[in-house]
């Protein structure tokens, strides 16, 4: 079993992270015509509408010239995450473009759509390659803590977290 993704979750600590002047915020809500905002395959998200039954998010940040610089999808429990319970929160993937990188927009995302979706007894989790220096960087400051290792199953496609700290 070769564990080649990093676990990470977080309860509802947050911290207070400022977005650079000309950078916009919006916390999207699919609904059955309308699914997603940026240029995207549409199949993988028709997928994601009808397994979490419409309860996935997708929070964006556009630039000064209204283009889509950042997006995060937030996702609920279905069976590729069956280690989250029914009030928990997937968050990914993310996406920020290479010019706009270096400028806290992930953190900032990350901590942003904890605000917004937080419940007493939810936790949000995240997890990324162990190659993925960048984005680890960017989970650990926006105050994930890493829980263990894991790998996504060849047969289902679902994440398998496989070792806990």
């Amino acid at each position: 079993m070769n564990s080649d993704l990093i676990f990470y979750k977080s309860t509802s600590t947050t911290i207070a992270l400022t977005l650079e002047d000309g950078y916009s915020f919006e916390l999207f809500k699919p609904s059955l015509f309308h699914k997603k905002k940026h240029h995207a395959s549409s199949l993988i998200y028709w997928f994601w509408f009808v397994l979490t039954r419409g309860s996935y998010f997708i929070f964006y940040i556009k630039d000064s010239s209204n283009s889509i610089v950042h997006y995060s999808h937030v996702l609920t429990r279905f069976y590729k995450f069956s280690f989250l319970s029914s009030k928990d929160y997937q968050i990914g993937p993310c996406w920020t473009a290479k010019k706009h990188r270096g400028k806290g927009l992930y953190p900032f995302a990350i901590n942003k759509i904890m605000q917004e979706l937080q419940h007493p007894q939810s936790s949000f989790w995240m997890f990324t390659s162990k190659s993925n220096i960048a984005s680890q960087k960017g989970i650990e400051k926006s105050s994930f803590n890493k829980i263990g290792f894991g790998y996504k199953s060849k047969i289902s496609g679902s994440y398998i977290l496989a070792e806990t700290n």
